[in-house]
């Protein structure tokens, strides 16, 4: 157990007790305990042992991406106040370290709309980088075309000495890796042709003069189309959980098991061997997907992430409409039970969840369209999701 205490910590505001959550100390319904986590707590571990970093992948839908926690009925601004975001910090403030990073675009559709979801980021004029839409986990690709004359900049603060980033091979080309706006390359990557759609993903790690740097630059030197998904640094001296944001808006569960290509999200979950992945999946589901469909579609994302990690699933935040809610909130805690994973859900009565629609709007945690949280109900959930990786 790290670091735990009998508070559930708000990063916004007051302390809330959570004494009344039982000996788990987080929303535990019913499903698997943390004593199933064995996988994750030898990562936690190594962790910090100072042996290697951790990983964790939140997929899910635009209440993973964070929509709404800034402008209600926009990404704008939301990144990093989105739940995974405030998942690092909480991490952070209980001995685990952690790190908030981030996996395609949210699907934010365009670039100024991705610019101005995860504001560390700008394209100069934007001349040739386009987002390639709804196409991989977090929904979207960087992509760079045959008239990309700007860099990308990405700006990150701290020390760090690693730049990584994952990029996919479907066409030939080249880029150049820069740092704090110099003029010399630290390093480069290549994508190869990789047969079209069916491109496979790949690593480029490069090592920089350790230091307290402010941003990573990509520049496009050939190639007609480079995609890209992830661009983070880290310390090599300093090991963290490296907490991604893989929220995808609007999905459905369906959308995230589709394999046909190798970097759709079931491929990337594979390519990136996370040690656990928090899944937060349904509220769109809930119109028309069939359970039979749901269910299976959970079972594939789960036992795929279980090859080299664990999971904890998430019974949704609730909605105002609420037809299918409550059918598709026993679905998934059956799922939990069935598939013997941890179980936070959102839907229990505080302080051990948001309770239902009527009491998380009262309480200030749910937006006025009556589906996304707030910033504030954005915070519960990472605190809520915290528990099992600090208790297991």
């Amino acid at each position: 157990m790290v670091g735990i205490d009998t508070k559930l910590t708000s990063l916004r505001g007051p302390n809330t007790a959570i004494s009344s959550l039982g000996p788990q100390g987080f929303a535990l319904a019913r499903g698997g305990g943390v004593n199933n986590m064995a996988k994750y707590k030898a990562a936690r571990a190594a962790v910090l042992a100072g042996t290697r970093f951790g990983r964790a992948l939140n997929i899910g839908d635009s209440t993973t991406a964070g929509f709404g926690a800034l402008t209600n009925g926009t990404l704008d601004g939301a990144f990093p106040l989105s739940y995974p975001a405030d998942l690092a910090a909480y991490l952070t403030s209980h001995g685990l370290p952690a790190r908030s990073c981030s996996m395609g675009d949210g699907n934010s559709a365009s670039l100024s709309a991705y610019t101005a979801y995860d504001t560390r980021n700008s394209f100069g004029s934007g001349v040739g980088w386009a987002i390639q839409t709804a196409s991989s986990i977090g929904a979207g690709l960087i992509r760079a075309g045959s008239t990309t004359v700007d860099r990308w900049v990405k700006t990150f603060s701290g020390t760090w000495d690693t730049i990584e980033i994952v990029y996919i091979n479907i066409a030939a080309g080249n880029c150049s890796v820069f740092i704090d706006g110099g003029a010399v390359a630290v390093g480069s990557f290549s994508p190869t042709a990789g047969g079209g759609v069916t491109g496979t993903p790949q690593r480029a790690t490069i090592t920089v003069p350790r230091g307290a740097h402010t941003s990573v630059e990509i520049l496009r030197n050939s190639g007609t189309n480079i995609y890209v998904s992830s661009v983070e640094v880290y310390d090599s001296q300093n090991k963290e959980f490296l907490i991604y944001n893989c929220g995808w808006a609007s999905a459905k569960s369906t959308d995230l098991v589709v394999t046909t290509a190798n970097y759709r999200t079931l491929n990337m979950i594979q390519f990136m061997q996370p040690d656990l992945m928090i899944l937060n999946i349904g509220i769109n589901d809930y119109p028309t997907t069939p359970q039979a469909t749901f269910e299976a579609n959970v079972t594939t994302l789960v036992n795929t992430a279980r090859l080299s990690g664990d999971v904890v699933l998430n019974v949704p935040n609730p909605r105002s409409a609420t037809a299918n809610q409550a059918a598709f909130r026993g679905y998934i805690q059956g799922l939990a039970v069935t598939l013997n994973t941890p179980l936070v859900d959102l839907q229990l009565a505080p302080p051990a969840g948001l309770g239902d629609y009527a009491t998380a709007s009262a309480n200030g945690d749910i937006n006025v369209d009556g589906i996304h949280p707030t910033a504030q109900g954005y915070n519960k959930m990472a605190n809520f999701n915290a528990q099992p990786m600090l208790t297991a």
